[in-house]
This record gives structure tokens, sequence and C-alpha cells, in this order.
């Protein structure tokens, strides 16, 4: 269409205007709806009103609590697991806190069995450091198998000095004798194997081994644990582990040279009040003395469980370290003239 030429015409203008008006009209769009924000309201929808519970919630102080002390309670496991892993549980920590931990202790038990063809020999050994030094050992020897075996149970308990000692069982295939027969002889202690002017031996006989035990002083502790520590040779590289998260054992491969050790044995033995003490001297070993033993670690409890000595043929078991032991000495005994007029009557 074409425009009207006189532009300074009102004609002309008000078609000019009503151009631009229409022009207008038809491009202008009508604003999309938006929906209103959600907020509460009886005229909220259930979504929105559980949403906006969900956040105030989660942005409450009692949960923002209740977040962080979780948080800091899985740090503090996380610390917990990493220190038991590194360091609790780190073989050569655990090897020599164990070593300590033995010369910290009331009592200890350990048993062996050695046997050699159809004899053998179990042992049972309960040693007692606290109010005083007392060791009770109960030997059951058998010779022989089956019904033709015959038995016999030792029974010694003994201090620093004095051996106290019985027979607790007897049995003798063939014999017409019975268990009532032998009752009179289960009461009899005899003191030092009925022996004038001697002195006993279960204790030095009990307490010595590869480990050590005793309840000391701080300073006696430290100093045999130092003689023990230039005494045991491990490679706690190759250590062997066993068990489970909860409860594992470490299994340690131990060289003893036995000039070194005679030093920790020598204080030890002097700390516990043994005349013993003046017969153990370094100089009697060469250097090239050794003993080999296996050392079986409770990691959790720094705990000894076992002791093995493979060329020696037997191992020893440890239990109830720090219980209760209470080992009694005998109130009577007999001279070894009556007892032995007492074992000559059961062979009649």
């Amino acid at each position: 269409m074409a425009r009207p030429e006189h532009r300074g015409d009102k004609p002309a203008k008000e078609w000019y205007n009503s151009r631009i008006v229409a022009t207008s009209k038809k491009t202008r769009k009508t604003p999309a709806r938006t929906r209103r924000p959600a907020r509460a309201g009886k005229n909220s929808s259930q979504a929105e009103k559980l949403q906006l519970g969900l956040k105030r919630r989660l942005l409450s102080p009692a949960f923002l609590t209740i977040t962080g002390i979780f948080v800091g309670v899985l740090i503090i496991i996380f610390l917990v697991t990493l220190w038991f892993v590194k360091v609790y549980a780190d073989p050569e920590h655990v090897f020599w806190a164990t070593i300590k931990n033995n010369l910290t202790t009331q009592s200890i038990t350990k048993d062996s069995l050695r046997s050699t063809g159809s004899s053998s020999n179990e042992e049972f050994v309960q040693m007692q450091f606290t109010p005083e030094l007392l060791v009770h050992d109960v030997k059951k020897l058998t010779n022989g198998s089956g019904a033709s075996a015959s038995k016999l149970t030792l029974d010694t308990i003994g201090t620093s000095t004095t051996d106290y000692q019985r027979y607790s069982h007897i049995e003798r295939p063939g014999s017409k004798k019975t268990q009532k027969d032998y009752q009179k002889i289960y009461e009899m202690w005899i003191k030092n194997g009925g022996q004038e002017g001697t002195s006993g031996q279960i204790v030095a006989n009990s307490i010595f081994g590869a480990a050590l035990y005793g309840n000391f002083n701080t300073h006696t502790r430290q100093n045999i644990y130092s003689e023990l520590q230039k005494a045991y040779k491990v490679d706690f590289a190759t250590v062997n582990k066993h068990g489970d998260a909860k409860r594992r054992t470490y299994v340690y491969h131990v060289a003893i040279p036995l000039k070194q050790y005679a030093l920790a044995a020598h204080d030890y033995a002097q700390a516990l009040g043994l005349s013993l003490a003046a017969q153990i001297n370094p100089n009697n070993y060469r250097p090239t003395d050794q003993l080999d033993v296996v050392f079986t670690v409770d990691v959790l409890s720094r705990q000894l469980k076992k002791v093995d000595y493979p060329r020696q043929g037997f191992t020893e078991n440890y239990s109830g370290q720090g219980l209760a032991a209470n080992i009694s000495l005998p109130t009577k005994t007999v001279s070894g003239v009556t007892f032995q007029k007492a074992i000559n009557s059961l062979n009649q």
C-alpha cells in the first residue's frame, strides 16, 4: 500500500500512528503463566506441603545437631580403626608389649605334653608371684597304652627354698590294690623328697623358660625388659597373622642367644630372691649357643598363648594370666621313713 505523499497532512499522520499500533498489537506476546512459589497454606498441594516440611526438618537445629554427632562418630571410628591397625596391632609393638606385660602379672599357668614311644609326661604348672612366690606342679606320667598302661600323678607345691610332694593318683595294671588302698598315701606330703639339708627345686625348674614372668616394680621390670630386648632376635617382617579382626594372633619366630639371655635370667632370678642367681653365668655359654622358639601371641590382650620348642619337640601352652592362683602350702608333712614304709606296704 502506498504512503500518502503529504507527510505533514493530518490524515497521513493518523495513518502512520494507526499502523504502529496495529504492528505493536501483532508482535506483543502474552506473558507465560508461571507457577506460584510453593508456600504453606490451605491452597498448597500435598506435594508442596511435604517439600516444605522436609526442608524445615533438614534445616532444624535438632537435625543439624544429630547430623554433626553422627559425622563425629564416624570420624572417631575411622581414627580408632586407623590407630588399631597402624599402632596397636603393629607386630613389633604387640611383641614387646607382650614381653613387658609378662613382667607385671600376678600369676600364670602353663601346660605341656612330652611323649616318647608309649610313655608320656603331661605337666601342669601354676605360678603365683603375689603376695609370695609359689609354684604348684602336677605331673601325670603314663607308661604303656590302653588297659595295660600304668599311671602315676605326682603333686608338688614349692617355695623358693622348699618342695612339698605327694602322690595324688596311682594306677597299676594287674595289682589287686584299689583306690581306697591308696588313699592313705595320697594324704602324705613329704618335704624336699624326705632328704634333710636339701632345698627345693620345683620353682627353679618351673619359672625359667623362653618367656619370663613375674610382678616387679617399675625399676626392676624395666631392667629385665631391657635385657630381654637384647636377647630376643625377631624378624618382624615374617610374622604370621591368624584369626580375624575381632580376635587375631601373631606367630613370631624368635632366636635367643643364650649368652645374652643369661644376663636377663640372672637379673630375673636375683629379683625373685633365688639363690640360683649366683649359678647363672653368661660366660658359661658360647656366642653361637642359641635357642630357637616360636611365640604365639594374642593381639588384643597382649598375652602369650603358646611357645613351641621345635628342636626339643614339645610345646608349652599358657593360660590364666593374672587370675588368682590360690596356692596353699600343706599344713602337715611326714618323714621320708614314714613315707617309704607306706609305699612298701602297697607292694606287698
